[in-house]
């Protein structure tokens, strides 16, 4: 019985795999082309698996050598010296190990001439081979500094002259990022190479699909063939709804499924209520995927767009912030963090990283409200006491606003709300759950908290951005849309001159039939 995976690249005599060709359309035609190419995609989306699987076919075919390579060892090197000489062996290896029968042992990298060592020595390997050569270099991008630069230069080099000295046809480089965000410290106030210079010989750079519900439907198809297990209707629009085809979580949930929920019963049928069960374990438990993400969150890039998205800042208002925050898009991007929705906002790529980010920000903060709430007490029997618990927030507010800065002072402007999505979190954890939508240039953040049988729609505004009017009119909208006739507006005051007295206000009215509570804090 086959598995879904979630460790490595797949095997298709062990994993349960959708084909990985159809995946990367364009690269046989970019080989065929002798084009130099980028395939950059997130980490565990399939990147590994599909540029494997071109070396396979291109080797069926039979017009090249092609030649798979990881560099990932060679970035543990701290001597540019050992790195070069280390990329080269890596390289190297994967040849001798890949063309047994072409007699390549006696070329031997010559280490006295680092700018050159590379190109020097696939000169004299592609003179030797009566076929082209394909490199597919993977895991470029843990590569850094003068390393990588050295290795795009000598790649640009060989290209150039390949018409006079043989030289490989094709290389394609595979990564997590784009090739203008690998990085390259070349002044010391820039990281990223800002082009694709000095390996301006690329031809195209591309990235991997998520999976479609019908994607996930024929990955899933495969195991209930296998197993006889069947996903009940609506599995796969909820594993969706929760991973937007991402494909480790679309695999994760699966497995969590199958193995965790059921016990690999196969008797038992898949559904919907499970899925989301397995979405919140992979929250709570934080494998080593979602931690390689989040460990990403106080850098100052990521920082720059998971920050203004929290608060909904507008783009304009957030480049005030950060410079250079179009390459920052572009970077968080590449790494699988965010997407655009259909109204073209910038929003997390999916529901179970954005769970994640907020309760990963947050955490200090709910370590701290244990000791300030130890037993709630706006806990119902049939819900929440959500007035009750609002007015209790606005005290530990007061209380803790300063302190609460020194938890987490890269995102000091989305503190107000990070405080109070650690102290719901705290009150609803065993009974219920919150619900975030964040976006950048909603200039609000949107909470509809669940909680036994109660629903409460809260909406979160920092005073100054936007007209009270706005703001209400959003919550209004946003009770609507899940046909709820009771919400909260909070408004945080940011102000250093304005008095508590005057930031602690409670307000109500009725809009349209509706009970909004205006709550200041």
């Amino acid at each position: 019985m086959r598995l879904f995976n979630i460790a490595g690249n797949c095997l298709a005599s062990k994993h349960y795999m959708l084909p990985p060709l159809p995946r990367i359309p364009d690269a046989l035609k970019l080989v065929q082309d002798e084009c130099y190419f980028v395939l950059h995609a997130p980490r565990q989306s399939g990147k590994t698996t599909a540029i494997r699987a071109l070396r396979d076919e291109l080797n069926r075919q039979g017009n090249v050598y092609a030649v798979y390579c990881t560099l990932e060892a060679a970035a543990v090197e701290s001597q540019r010296h050992n790195v070069i000489a280390s990329i080269t062996s890596t390289i190297r290896r994967a040849i001798l190990t890949s063309l047994p029968d072409a007699k390549l042992e006696g070329f031997v990298p010559d280490l006295s001439d680092l700018d050159s060592i590379l190109v020097v020595y696939l000169n004299q390997v592609c003179s030797h081979l009566e076929k082209p050569l394909v490199l597919l270099l993977d895991e470029v991008d843990s590569l850094y500094d003068e390393s990588l630069l050295s290795l795009l230069r000598q790649l640009r080099v060989g290209y150039i002259s390949r018409e006079d000295v043989p030289f490989p046809t094709s290389v394609a480089l595979v990564g997590m990022r784009d090739i203008r965000d690998y990085r390259v410290r070349i002044r010391p106030d820039v990281e990223t190479l800002g082009s694709s210079s000095p390996f301006n010989i690329i031809t195209e750079s591309f990235s991997l699909a998520a999976f479609t519900p019908a994607q996930i439907g024929e990955l899933y198809a495969q195991h209930t063939r296998e197993s006889k297990q069947r996903f009940a209707d609506g599995c796969v629009e909820r594993v969706f709804h929760w991973t937007s085809g991402q494909p480790w979580l679309v695999n994760a949930i699966a497995r969590e499924c199958v193995e965790k929920i059921c016990g690999n019963d196969y008797t038992r049928e898949i559904t919907a209520n499970m899925v989301d069960q397995a979405a919140h374990a992979i929250i709570l438990r934080r494998d080593i995927h979602i931690d390689s993400l989040l460990a990403r969150l106080k850098d100052p890039r990521v920082r720059n767009v998971i920050q203004p998205m929290i608060i909904g800042m507008p783009l304009k208002e957030a480049k005030l912030q950060a410079s250079t925050f179009d390459d920052d898009l572009r970077f968080v991007q590449d790494l699988g963090l965010v997407k655009t929705d259909e109204a073209g906002r910038w929003i997390p790529a999916n529901r179970i990283y954005a769970e994640v980010f907020m309760r990963t920000l947050s955490l200090s903060i709910q370590d701290n409200v244990k000791e300030a709430i130890p037993c709630p007490p706006w806990a119902l029997s049939e819900g929440l006491d959500m007035s009750g618990l609002l007015k209790g927030f606005q005290l530990f507010w007061r209380e803790n606003s300063e302190i609460e800065t020194k938890l987490i002072p890269e995102y000091a402007e989305a503190l107000p709300h990070l405080v109070l999505m650690g102290f719901l979190q705290r009150v609803v954890n065993g009974g219920g759950r919150i619900i975030r939508e964040s976006a950048i240039g909603r200039r609000s953040l949107d909470l509809l908290v669940e909680y036994r049988k109660g629903r409460y729609p809260i909406e979160l505004k920092i005073k100054g951005h936007g007209t009270q009017e706005e703001h209400i009119q959003q919550l209004f909208d946003y009770m609507d849309g899940y046909a709820l006739d009771e919400g909260w507006l909070i408004t945080f005051d940011r102000s250093s001159t304005r008095s508590w007295k005057e930031k602690l206000t409670w307000r109500e009215i009725q809009v349209k039939g509706k009970l909004i509570h205006l709550v200041g804090a």
